[in-house]
């Protein structure tokens, strides 16, 4: 009788059935230094291959047909050599092996590591790789166009929202490739998995995916690993429509952040006027001052992607790459009633009506809550965030200039990536909480 399990995780349901072609794979872990100058260690990956080889329940792969190479070291002038030479030679090594099939050939790699291999496959005619698996990084549509091979490319939740800037709207403004398949992740870190910390790294080494259940995340991927071998269409393709949903969340809020996306002011704008709107990012709100003119409104936003840096003692720890810190905004207000307070409890709560339940859940125990307060009515200073009383509190900027409402507001990623992500570093969670205690989630939507 076929042993079946279902796993839910995130708001991903999995049909985990047992691999049958597993034990004939070939899975080659491509390990090493990457050309940031980061070292993707080899045990950093022989725990996971220690557990689909002992522990895992769905599928048994061969301990002779699982490797790992980390001998790869980026060289500009031999890049493409170097990996095919490792590519060509282990899996010839694997090939030879009894109870090997040479139609399985499956990669593993991380990050920027996979940068490097998608070089080599779109460089070689021939390449013994039959399946790709991607941890933490994930083509465009336009470059996986140029080669046939399948790959699974995998996000894990504590990947970072840099890692879904640069995937995420991609994913969701082309069409994936029929062989391009997608699964989220939770509690997944991949991008700090295998020992290389920088150039995304998370907490260090009291990293939540160290201690969090690091084997559900094993599992999950062994999943996954499963299906691709078995060339299981039917999961692989409800997994990636069920993750890419999951996704939509940080798709809107970067879109937001995002100068080619719609701005935060004209969303703003449409709630309190019926103007026509004429939109303008600038380098400094401070020196524009909104107006209205034949019934428009030309309204204004500055994007600040560098964190103000208070005193060290008051100053929380962000993942801050690549997304914006502040929205310094101006729109035309003229009822006088709307106030910026309002303003960023609104995106707060948009953000987090969006979290999933599990991600709520987790945020509601064990996170340094946000909290919004009233703001700071003076100009040319910044948002501020900052710990008192046991919450995370951040506190937007005002002022007025007759029917000009000017707002410096914590953008909606960073509010996105203090929910997921920066509330659970142990540097932050000690200043919230080191001297109260806890205190039960006052924001957080009722169950």
């Amino acid at each position: 009788m076929k042993l079946v399990s279902v796993f839910v995780v995130a708001s991903v349901a999995q049909v985990a059935p047992d691999c049958i072609k597993c034990s004939e794979a070939n899975v080659l872990f491509f390990a090493g230094k990457a050309e940031s100058g980061d070292f993707y260690d080899a045990q950093g990956y022989e725990r996971f291959r220690d557990f689909i080889i002992n522990e895992y329940e769905f599928g048994s792969f061969s301990e002779n047909l699982v490797a790992i190479n980390d001998d790869f070291a980026f060289d500009p002038d031999s890049e493409v050599a170097d990996i095919r030479s490792i590519v060509n030679n282990e899996f010839a090594e694997l090939n030879a092996q009894e109870g090997s099939n040479s139609d399985l050939n499956l990669l593993m790699c991380q990050a920027e590591l996979c940068e490097h291999i998608f070089e080599y496959i779109r460089a070689s005619p021939f390449t013994p790789i039959t399946g790709l698996v991607t941890m933490g990084w994930a083509p465009t549509s336009e470059r996986w166009a140029s080669t046939s091979i399948p790959i699974f490319s995998l996000l894990g939740e504590y990947d970072g929202v840099n890692t879904f800037t640069r995937f995420v709207p991609k994913l969701f403004l082309e069409e994936l490739p029929r062989n391009h398949y997608l699964d989220l992740i939770a509690f997944g870190n991949f991008r700090k998995w295998a020992n290389a910390i920088e150039p995304f790294p998370f907490i260090g080494d009291e990293d939540l995916e160290t201690k969090y259940r690091p084997y559900q995340i094993f599992r999950r991927i062994s999943i996954n690993l499963g299906h691709f071998i078995d060339n299981d269409r039917l999961n692989m393709a409800l997994t990636t429509d069920s993750s890419l949903e999951t996704l939509r969340a940080s798709h809107t809020f970067l879109e937001m952040d995002n100068e080619e996306g719609t701005p935060l002011a004209i969303d703003i704008q449409k709630n309190i006027s019926s103007y026509e709107i004429v939109h303008n990012y600038v380098d400094d709100i401070d020196k524009v001052v909104a107006y209205v003119s034949d019934n428009t409104a030309y309204i204004f936003t500055e994007l600040v992607e560098d964190k103000i840096m208070y005193d060290d003692d008051d100053s929380f720890r962000f993942s801050n790459f690549q997304i914006p810190f502040e929205h310094g905004i101006q729109v035309i207000d003229t009822s006088r009633e709307v106030t910026c307070s309002q303003l960023q409890e609104n995106l707060l709560n948009d953000v987090l009506d969006k979290l999933a339940l599990q991600q709520m859940q987790f945020y509601r125990m064990n996170s340094c809550e946000l909290i919004s307060r009233e703001a700071e009515e003076v100009e040319n200073t910044r948002c501020q965030m900052y710990p008192k009383n046991g919450v995370a509190n951040v506190a937007p900027v005002e002022y007025r200039d007759g029917d000009v409402l000017g707002c410096k507001l914590l953008a909606p990623s960073r509010i996105y990536q203090w929910l997921m992500f920066d509330s659970h570093r142990p540097e932050n969670l000690k200043k919230c909480h080191e001297f109260v205690g806890k205190p039960p989630c006052s924001t957080c939507p009722e169950e």
